[in-house]
């Protein structure tokens, strides 16, 4: 669909969403874009993403025209939800001060403070703000513009909610040095640390800074560029890769990490983002000539390091190349929590002959084996001109966000334009092992309402599997066979699992009793199989449309009752046949799991195996 807004008086700008809403989402598939544009014909680039810890998305960019008719390039910021609805009541944010105006990066705080990092009076200026989650902009503390004629970079916020400002201005170190890193670090409360961050760096007169990223320590890495780095003035490299390493107290680490590297010759290398993984291993990305083949020219380069700065050049001296006579960018990388790394940017003709350049996404694990099947992704626009992507990011529940910019994507004459893409994430296969569990009866339970699988007693969790969604789970099972083999899984009866463990029927570990949650009694596992959920009392969301959403929940086997010693191959669990339902009156995307535990009268301690089966 498209909508029309008016933006003030001044402006029409305009508004296109794309859904796309399979009840069996898969890893890596589109499930929602936003295009956006302000006016019919002018540019409009969306710069950054960031992601608040209620899952809620913010975007910052540029567009044409925003604040008056003359304005020229103003801020534009953007707040959505994870199913890509707008905010346009406290987020649809426009700033201008002088010519071009742009916002390039932002970060949010450990309290969803919003820092937003870019440029005004046509580039002679960082420009610096803060919003709360709800919009309101501390402009006491946190509206600061500093002198300075040069591009902001990076902010990112520490652990300890201390944020950074990473970019490059003139002649900071002397009145020839030409560009300078410069590097500042404030509090929450905006008071600057000048004693140990008010850093600058000279190297040669062009040099520039890219990305910057933390780690678990506090830890601040800096990637950037300057010219003839590795090979001193005798010999001309062009922009050579620089990355640089800082306590959080400023001191340099001058002996591991004032890292430089240089593709061949003189063509210039640009060193594009750098992110960090839960070990602490540092990764970046970026372009770097003829380094597939002697014709490939411009390519892409991704490096992993350790903290230490050893670099891996076995699995991750990566290089990529789509057509030997273009440069292929990659802008932005970005690891998850269970390893993997996301690199995107673009290259040229990929999705077809003509399509000049296209945006482009690869996946990797850890080790660097390459995801082709679900990952190595091409878009391209209508206008097939200056397609690219600016930022991506990771959301809470593993979804992967890009923004960038299109050709004509809102409309024939709309030049550039936003473009948002929401990627359906990744939760693996799981075989979660615990052991010792010393409760004395059955109980039932249940998903949080972040769709977290919660294994407990009700009151203690056990286990939190912070990942795993409803909307992607086809079954979760506990057992307590190692082996179980779930591709002969077959329906089983409630009497087997009291022949295999010696239960009688109606104790109250027998599986026949009724199973509670803590609140009321669900059901009989002996009694029912499938069942509807508007016949356990549901009576909202989308499940009163959906009448055949059903939960199964019981016994399932694929092995003999009392064969297999003490404990049988059973597998305790709930399938979910319908996406984000819920039953028993629960908030919607409960669901409930149901798994036995031990039983102090039997004197049974064993090892249960949690599994998670996805869709």
């Amino acid at each position: 669909m498209r909508c029309t807004f008016y933006l003030k008086i001044f402006v029409l700008f305009f508004f296109s969403i794309y859904f796309s809403l399979g009840v069996s989402a898969l890893n890596g598939d589109r499930i929602w874009q936003v295009n956006l544009s302000s006016s019919g014909s002018l540019s409009d680039y969306a710069n950054a993403v960031a992601v608040d810890s209620k899952n809620q998305i913010y975007v910052v960019g540029q567009g044409e025209n925003l604040v008056s008719e003359t304005s020229g390039q103003d801020w534009w910021i953007k707040k959505f939800n994870s199913s890509g609805g707008e905010d346009i009541t406290n987020w649809n944010k426009t700033y201008t001060n002088s010519g071009s105006d742009y916002p390039t990066s932002l970060a949010v705080d450990s309290l969803d403070n919003i820092y937003i990092f870019g440029t005004r009076t046509s580039g002679q200026d960082w420009w610096i703000k803060k919003f709360n989650s709800s919009g309101t902009e501390n402009t006491t503390d946190w509206n600061k513009a500093y002198t300075c004629s040069g591009t902001p970079r990076a902010v990112v916020v520490d652990l300890n909610d201390n944020v950074y400002f990473i970019g490059d201005c003139l002649n900071l170190v002397s009145e020839t040095s030409g560009q300078d890193w410069w590097i500042k670090k404030f509090n929450s409360s905006g008071g600057e640390d000048t004693v140990n961050w008010n850093k600058t760096i000279d190297y040669s007169p062009n040099d520039f800074v890219r990305s910057a990223a933390l780690d678990s320590n506090n830890n601040l890495y800096v990637a950037g560029q300057s010219y003839n780095l590795t090979r001193g003035s005798a010999v001309s490299t062009g922009y050579d890769w620089w990355i640089k390493k800082f306590t959080s107290s400023g001191t340099e680490n001058t002996t591991d990490w004032n890292k430089s590297y240089t593709s061949s010759g003189v063509q210039d290398d640009i060193i594009r983002s750098i992110t960090l993984d839960s070990n602490n291993n540092v990764y970046v990305a970026g372009t770097g000539f003829n380094l597939v083949n002697s014709t490939s020219n411009g390519d892409w380069w991704i490096k992993k390091f350790t903290s230490s700065g050893t670099e891996d050049t076995v699995n991750w001296n990566k290089s990529y190349t789509s057509s030997a006579i273009t440069a292929d960018v990659a802008t932005s990388i970005i690891t998850d929590a269970y390893g993997a790394v996301y690199v995107a940017g673009y290259g040229f003709n990929l999705a077809n002959s003509t399509s000049d350049r296209d945006l482009w996404i690869k996946k990797f694990n850890s080790s660097g084996g390459e995801d082709t099947v679900n990952w190595n992704k091409n878009y391209t626009s209508p206008g097939s001109t200056l397609d690219q992507i600016n930022g991506i990011v990771l959301d809470l529940k593993n979804h992967f966000i890009i923004v960038g910019t299109g050709s004509h994507l809102v409309s024939s004459t709309s030049s550039d334009d936003w473009w948002i893409m929401f990627f359906y994430g990744f939760a693996p296969v799981s075989e979660l092992v615990r052991s010792a569990l010393n409760t004395v009866k059955w109980q039932g339970y249940f998903g949080s309402v972040n769709a977290k699988l919660m294994l407990g007693s009700g009151l203690d969790t056990i286990y939190s599997y912070g990942n795993a969604l409803t909307s992607q789970i086809d079954s979760v099972f506990a057992t307590t066979s190692s082996s179980f083999n779930f591709a002969s899984l077959t329906r089983g009866n409630a009497s087997d699992v009291d022949l295999t463990w010696n239960f009688s029927t109606g104790e109250s570990d027998s599986a026949t009793s009724f199973f509670v949650d803590g609140n009321a009694t669900i059901f009989n596992i002996a009694n029912v199989s499938t069942f509807n959920l508007s016949s356990y009392g549901y009576s909202g969301g989308v499940c009163t449309t959906q009448t055949n959403a059903t939960y199964r929940t019981g016994i399932f086997t694929n092995g003999t009752p009392g064969s297999l010693g003490n404990f049988g191959a059973f597998a305790f669990g709930t399938t979910i046949s319908a996406n984000n339902c819920a039953y028993d009156n629960r908030t919607l995307i409960d669901y409930e799991l149901l798994v036995p535990v031990n039983q102090s009268k039997k004197n049974i301690t064993q090892t249960y195996y949690f599994y998670l089966k996805l869709k």
